[in-house]
């Protein structure tokens, strides 16, 4: 799992960088003001990314086994501690993955005594090629094709928005999540 973190942090901070823009001058576009040429380039010194690539990566890596997510730098949430706004967001995480974790645990037990009661039948036969296709599915295809269903076309759910655990905001994305 380690060797799986690191490889996957290196992956992950290489494509940032490999992206195209620079993220002080996006920084500042879209703030809507330009700086002059010295202030960005003090920025981008202040950043560490006037460093080479590999001492930023074992810089960042250092900081993030410490607890220090950085601070966010996008318009919307300019300056804010990055943990603050991870904090912010785990009340509803939990509550989807609670949600679809109690459905899966109900639904499952549920059609697997049926299915080995009927053992054989139409039924077993059934199951056993929803829950292939459903394994089979990508999950954000489903998403896309439910909200498209029963959001869009059928208005039974939400599209978004916050409730608490049991609304029907939660039902859409924990079935998502169970299929």
């Amino acid at each position: 799992m380690i060797p799986m973190f690191f490889l996957s942090t290196i992956v992950i901070f290489s494509l940032i960088h490999v992206a195209p823009g620079d993220p002080i001058e996006i920084m500042f576009t879209e703030s809507g003001r330009p700086p002059a040429r010295e202030v960005i380039e003090e920025l981008r010194k202040s950043l560490g990314l006037d460093k080479p690539i590999y001492v930023q990566y074992f810089i960042w890596i250092n900081k993030l086994l410490h607890g220090d997510f950085g601070i966010a730098h996008s318009t919307a949430y300019i300056g804010q501690p990055v943990l603050d706004l991870i904090k912010s967001r785990f009340r509803n995480t939990i509550t989807l993955m609670f949600t679809a974790q109690m459905m899966s645990l109900l639904i499952g037990i549920v059609l697997g005594v049926f299915a080995a009661i009927k053992q054989y039948s139409i039924f077993d036969t059934l199951s056993s090629i929803i829950a292939l296709f459903g394994y089979s599915m990508p999950n954000f295809w489903l998403a896309l094709m439910l909200v498209f269903i029963f959001a869009l076309g059928l208005g039974w759910f939400p599209i978004f928005g916050t409730h608490e655990i049991g609304s029907d905001l939660t039902g859409l994305p924990a079935i998502t999540n169970l299929i």
